[in-house]
């Protein structure tokens, strides 16, 4: 959730743009499915001689070895095309501006707008009742959301206007302050956040907004009052941004907007860190938001898409948005949790005032 990363290093990405038409299939006008991105880039990293052409009627596994028969294909991405969920004029409509902190949670979709009402931020909640407006305005510039089952199925939020972790109810009725220092410093503008069962809650915090403290960190919240450790620091620029967790909570992934890369951490059974941050994977531009599925499959929004790699790192490939939207925050929803919600902005950050939802129906069911 790269909310407030300096607009100018994104001007400075070079974008695949993608012409389309209406299509809700996201078809482009010329026939080109915009979904999964089959350059010459194979499951295990290897790629392709000039001329030559990839064997699709036997998808390889991730170590190069063949499917046997009948088994299904494990890439993810296989067949997968991105479908719009709200269209951007709906949003519009809508009064958001700007799409981030997608959760889901309390049967619904949430998602943050950080910019409206002059940047006070609301959190909006889909389906709506009628035309409910958003659950909560103002919502002090809240830009993530993750759901806390363990504590009556209550929201937890970034706030960065002050910077704050802190609970709401789903309904937006209540809310009662976690975190806000460490070290007795501010925190900088937490940005997103993971409940991971009986763990605690692991948070980023980069410098987006100017920097409180000296580092940028990850953070672990846990017990009443709240106990605030560092689980990563990074020099100014890495930019902590995207975090998910395994399903069995053994591992956390955290994205580096400013590396391009994501890293994992080992969890100990009690929650601590097994050791530093390991090199995950070296993503597409701007890794922003980040899922997991139950097969342990690692998801990352990023400027070129949808991109997913294997538990051991290895690229499966990547699913490209219609037209020129860029991808900011992923989530798995739905009724048997294996729809993976996009959030995304035309042109990335640039777009802000042209958001959009859309949504991959996968194989496998997601981590949340």
């Amino acid at each position: 959730m790269k909310t407030f990363a300096p607009l100018l290093f994104l001007s400075l990405v070079p974008f695949c743009v993608y012409a389309c038409s209406s299509d809700p299939e996201g078809t482009t006008d010329g026939g080109v499915d915009p979904g999964v991105d089959s350059s010459t880039t194979l499951p295990d990293g290897a790629t392709l001689e000039d001329g030559a052409v990839a064997d699709t009627s036997i998808p390889p596994l991730p170590d190069g070895a063949p499917l046997p028969d009948g088994a299904p294909d494990p890439n993810p991405l296989a067949g997968v095309t991105p479908v719009v969920h709200l269209a951007a004029a709906d949003i519009q409509l809508m009064g958001a501006q700007y799409i981030d902190g997608l959760m889901f949670g309390d049967g619904a979709l949430f998602f943050t707008d950080p910019f409206a009402e002059a940047s006070t931020g609301h959190i909006w909640r889909l389906p709506r009742v009628g035309n409910a407006p958003a659950t909560v305005r103002p919502s002090a510039r809240t830009v993530g959301l993750c759901f806390d089952k363990a504590n009556g199925g209550s929201m937890v939020v970034t706030e960065t206007s002050p910077s704050a972790i802190a609970r709401r109810k789903p309904d937006g009725t209540t809310r009662e302050a976690i975190a806000g220092t460490f070290n007795a410093l501010a925190l900088n503008a937490p940005n997103d956040c993971v409940v991971v069962a009986n763990k605690g809650i692991y948070v980023t915090d980069p410098d987006y907004l100017g920097a409180t403290q000296p580092k940028e960190r990850v953070y672990r919240i846990t017990g009443t009052p709240a106990v605030v450790t560092s689980v990563a620091e990074y020099d100014r620029g890495k930019h902590p941004n995207g975090i998910a967790a395994t399903a069995d909570g053994s591992t956390l992934y955290i994205g580096l907007t400013g590396e391009a890369e994501i890293v994992k951490v080992a969890l100990g059974a009690d929650g601590t860190p097994m050791g530093a941050p390991v090199a995950f994977a070296k993503t597409g531009p701007a890794p922003d938001g980040i899922a997991v599925d139950t097969e342990g499959n690692v998801f990352v929004a990023t400027q070129a898409g949808v991109e997913a790699y294997s538990p051991a790192g290895q690229k499966w490939g990547t699913v490209v948005l219609p037209g020129t939207q860029k991808a900011t925050s992923i989530e798995f929803g739905g009724a048997d949790n294996k729809t993976l919600y996009v959030a995304s902005l035309a042109n990335g950050l640039g777009g802000a005032g042209s958001p959009a939802i859309h949504k991959l129906e996968l194989r496998v069911a997601g981590v949340n």
